[in-house]
């Protein structure tokens, strides 16, 4: 088991920009070699539904997340940290980040796919409280979710104990 390691207070989150797109791809591409996000990128920037935020450090884009706002779910679609970055605590910062907005945006559910032999981010979702859906057969990827207790849950479930 790895150790936590805090994230270093340089690093922000802001809102991904047209500029960003070349750091963006570098990322996506140094993790994902078959990726079409360069055939996508300035969807996700047009798109009213679709967002994305990048953890920055010294102006510097270490990691960077897509998500869209779908039927009655955020759609987590994409997320990945530069190589040089990772086991910094930043994915989680950024899924933390995103969980933490779901109030505003009136969802109470985050729902993500996820290679399954990708073992470092199934162990960062499940820590972050996301459980696997029903599995469809065949398939390299799995679908995991988060849902959001109501505030009346909250508020017993703090009180028994």
């Amino acid at each position: 088991m790895h150790a936590k390691t805090a994230v270093p207070s340089a690093v922000t989150l802001r809102q991904l920009k047209r500029g960003d797109r070349d750091a963006v791809l570098a990322i996506e591409q140094d993790g994902f070699p078959t990726s079409t996000l360069h055939f996508t990128f300035y969807d996700h920037l047009e798109d009213a539904d679709s967002f994305g935020i990048v953890a920055v450090e010294e102006k510097r884009v270490l990691a960077y997340m897509l998500y869209e706002d779908v039927d009655d779910q955020i759609y987590l679609s994409e997320l990945a940290v530069a190589k040089q970055a990772r086991r910094r605590g930043i994915g989680r910062m950024l899924v933390t980040w995103l969980i933490e907005q779901l109030p505003q945006y009136r969802r109470d559910r985050i729902e993500l796919d996820v290679f399954k032999e990708n073992a470092n981010a199934i162990a960062l979702y499940r820590s972050l409280g996301f459980k696997p859906a029903p599995e469809l057969s065949g398939r390299r990827t799995m679908t995991m979710q988060y849902k959001r207790q109501s505030t009346a849950r909250r508020r017993k479930k703090r009180l028994s104990t």
